[in-house]
């Protein structure tokens, strides 16, 4: 599907109609949406209270080991300052939901790796581990725009979390009250869902500007959970509904992924930024190991959710929300722009990231 969109993209045939284009990064939202919510109904209060330890290290351990690795050797071999090397490390440490929850997911629904909870583990590190990278991006972005690192910001990380997981128990519960005493046929229900899901994600940048950091997606997920566990039957019909919904969404959203990746970049990467890409990799690796120790799990488990976290994203639309009209060097960043296909591609183009 990668291939599919690189081929059909602006960068090689250009035979997608640019109004499809224009509309992408909406339609990459909703597909989002719509897996995450399945991966909601997919995870139990048991499940999660197992694998809490390693879940929380695994929601910022990683990403901080790739940030710290991309600093280190991109101030020598890219010629980057330390804060563009910082954002440019937030920027590759972000693991990408769109990979990873719909593996996962389906990993559940075979049950392997269920009887440890590795496949629910991943799930919900990596939703928070979003949360976490954004938070650094912005304020790395910040000291690179004439600002200061303040670590009274990241109190936003917990805060976003929080604020997120209670407004999405209160309205999961309502939801469930409701689907409990009315009778609703499922379709509808799926359409509740999907219109609490957009106004969640919808609303954060509202509510994280005017009243407290806010994660719409963390909202998205906790609601799900709560009718998983308060109404098992009704979440498992609606699992089914999702998983329908899931198979066009994820041509579309793959498709749309590929047809952003400018192809061009690939030959202008030098070994150099090989060198960074496998460094920061393989740092990263390491924090996996580092979470998952004495946790219970075999090496190859260790090896898998290692593996698992490689799935990373290289910029996307709040990135580049955060970074229009800053003053960052683009042309620093095109010599770390290529990522192989699985990882997308990170392009700076007029002072702005494109997914």
């Amino acid at each position: 599907m990668l291939l599919t969109g690189i081929l059909c993209g602006p960068y090689v045939l250009n035979i997608l109609d640019p109004a499809l284009l224009g509309i992408s990064a909406e339609l990459r939202k909703i597909a989002l949406i719509i897996i995450l919510i399945k991966a909601g109904l997919s995870l139990r209060f048991c499940d999660l209270k197992k694998i809490g330890r390693p879940s929380l290290l695994m929601s910022f351990l990683p990403a901080s080991f790739e940030i710290v690795a991309v600093i280190l050797p991109a101030l020598p071999l890219l010629s980057l300052s330390f804060t563009e090397s910082a954002v440019l490390g937030a920027v590759l440490g972000a693991v990408s939901p769109a990979v990873v929850v719909p593996k996962m997911v389906s990993l559940t629904e075979k049950n392997y790796g269920t009887d440890k909870n590795i496949p629910q583990m991943i799930l919900a590190g990596a939703s928070l581990d979003d949360v976490y990278v954004i938070v650094m991006f912005t304020s790395f972005l910040g000291m690179e725009t004439g600002g200061s690192f303040s670590f009274i910001y990241l109190l936003s990380v917990p805060i976003s979390v929080f604020s997120g997981v209670l407004i999405g128990v209160a309205f999961g519960a309502v939801l469930a009250a409701l689907f409990s005493k009315i009778h609703i046929r499922d379709s509808i229900k799926v359409t509740i869902l999907m219109a609490m899901a957009f106004l969640f994600t919808g609303a954060e940048e509202f509510i994280t500007s005017k009243i407290i950091p806010f994660s719409g997606l963390i909202a998205v997920i906790s609601m799900a959970v709560i009718i998983k566990n308060k109404k098992e039957t009704v979440a498992d019909r609606l699992s089914e509904k999702f998983s329908r919904l899931w198979l066009p969404a994820e041509i579309l959203l793959f498709v749309l992924v590929g047809a952003s990746v400018d192809v061009s970049y690939a030959a202008k990467s030098g070994i150099k930024v090989l060198i960074l890409i496998f460094l920061a990799l393989f740092i990263r690796s390491v924090g996996v190991f580092i979470c998952t120790f004495r946790s219970g799990f075999s090496a190859k488990e260790c090896l898998f959710c290692a593996l698992a976290y490689l799935r990373n994203r290289s910029g996307g639309d709040r990135f580049r929300s955060a970074f229009n009209g800053s003053s960052l060097r683009s042309d620093s960043f095109e010599r770390c722009s290529y990522r192989y296909p699985y990882h997308s591609s990170v392009r700076c183009c007029g002072n702005r990231f494109f997914l």
